[in-house]
């Protein structure tokens, strides 16, 4: 059986704060949220609790600027950090999520979709997690 791509035009998607301002889940693959365009209509999502995975820091800063103090749960591919100094994106990320319980960074998967690739934290990393998650239960 096949299962159709659900396409939300940006017209909808900038609407959706008025639609459902009592939304606490916004849920899509990450290929899918790359292409969402941040709206400052977002803001009025005072009851979101989790993103879509995060998979590119450029666009989901201004998302995690605006609504990052109400999460409570943060999923991101590790591809986010891999690519240059960890502390440094792990600081500009968690330092907009400071009450986020459940912390969650999913490796990436290569070409094949078969080995998932490895992320290495530092001892310096662990610390700046918990030092700038003070609520967080659950690190995966």
């Amino acid at each position: 059986m096949l299962h159709d791509k659900i396409t939300i035009p940006r017209l909808l998607f900038e609407q959706l704060p008025d639609l459902c301002p009592n939304m606490e889940t916004l849920d899509f693959d990450p290929e899918t949220w790359k292409s969402v365009c941040f709206n400052v209509n977002v803001s009025q999502w005072i009851h979101i609790r989790q993103l879509p995975t995060l998979s590119t820091i450029g666009p989901s800063l201004p998302f995690l600027h605006y609504l990052g103090s109400g999460l409570s749960l943060l999923l991101f591919q590790s591809e986010m950090i891999l690519d240059i100094s960890t502390q440094n994106k792990l600081f500009s990320i968690l330092s907009l999520v400071p009450r986020i319980t459940k912390f969650t960074i999913q490796g990436n998967r290569d070409a094949s979709n078969v080995t998932p690739t490895t992320l290495y934290l530092s001892l310096e990393d662990i610390e700046l997690i918990h030092k700038l998650l003070p609520c967080l239960n659950l690190l995966h």
